[in-house]
């Protein structure tokens, strides 16, 4: 039952990775360049899910970790571009959009700052332990 888990998780990864791979071409094909935010977010999630895979296999912690950090830091960066449409479409002042970056800069540290604390604390763990 176990290789059926394998075959199934695998087979179910590379149609959704086809699958996004579709919705890129079709974005670069719409817009006719990379430089589109969308882009990038399928493309991270394609990645956050084929990444996801060999936990499956390994059942390792610390994929799981980085998978949590790249999907918060993709939340982030859409909730960012999101808050900056809102402004040009509203047509706030250019203080709230610089809130608004400012807003994206603090979470970013702090993620940032999250996987250098989590792997400190983790060595002081095993030391202890």
């Amino acid at each position: 039952m176990v290789v059926v888990f394998y075959v199934f998780m695998t087979v179910k990864t590379l149609l959704f990775d086809f699958s996004i791979t579709r919705y890129v071409i079709r974005y670069k094909q719409t817009y006719n360049t990379w430089h589109q935010v969308e882009i990038w977010l399928l493309l991270l999630t394609a990645f956050k899910v084929s990444f996801a895979l060999p936990n499956y296999f390994l059942k390792e912690m610390n994929y799981l970790f980085y998978i949590f950090v790249l999907n918060t830091g993709t939340t982030f960066w859409l909730s960012h571009v999101l808050h900056m449409r809102s402004c040009v479409l509203q047509e706030r002042s250019l203080r709230v959009a610089r809130c608004i970056v400012a807003l994206f800069i603090v979470r970013i540290t702090l993620l940032v700052s999250i996987v250098f604390l989590g792997t400190y604390f983790d060595s002081i763990i095993l030391v202890s332990g």
